[in-house]
């Protein structure tokens, strides 16, 4: 079964979340990552880790000081779901051997023994490429308005979760 973990669910919820803001405020305003946590209802240590990962794959600006904080690197429109799941589980990759045109010569416990001649093999790399290619198109405004239970910068959210 396809699942998305909660570890990227999170992190959708804080670009969400940051997304949020941006589009409601003039220009970049820095959010804590207490905040973040306080707003969220996710642990410090999960959302710290969370940002991380976030601002290394370049969603994220910090910035440091007294005012300091995290927010948007890019416009929220030029942020799909894509790259935030990639940002902190990799690249997607539904079946192993959809994702890519060779086996990996580096990595022979994951190659299947069928790569070469598998009947489903085609079909799996369609499916792939249709579920990466909608998630590269959904974009962070499009998941606000998605939203339908609460904000996500509501203080209630903490309850929902």
């Amino acid at each position: 079964m396809i699942k998305i973990s909660r570890k990227a669910d999170y992190a959708v919820l804080i670009m969400a979340s940051l997304a949020e803001r941006a589009l409601t405020e003039t220009g970049p305003q820095p959010t804590s990552a207490q905040e973040i946590a306080d707003h969220s209802g996710l642990s410090r240590a999960v959302v710290a880790n969370l940002l991380k990962a976030l601002t290394r794959a370049g969603l994220l600006d910090s910035v440091r000081g007294a005012n300091g904080g995290y927010h948007l690197a890019q416009p929220p429109g030029d942020i799909s779901l894509a790259q935030i799941l990639e940002a902190v589980e990799g690249p997607l990759q539904l079946v192993e051997c959809a994702a890519s045109l060779e086996p990996r010569p580096t990595d022979h416990r994951s190659t299947c023994n069928l790569f070469r001649t598998c009947p489903s093999r085609g079909a799996m790399r369609v499916v792939h490429d249709r579920v990466a290619g909608l998630m590269r198109q959904i974009r962070l405004p499009e998941l606000l308005q998605l939203e339908t239970r609460a904000s996500f910068s509501d203080p209630t959210l903490r309850s929902l979760r």
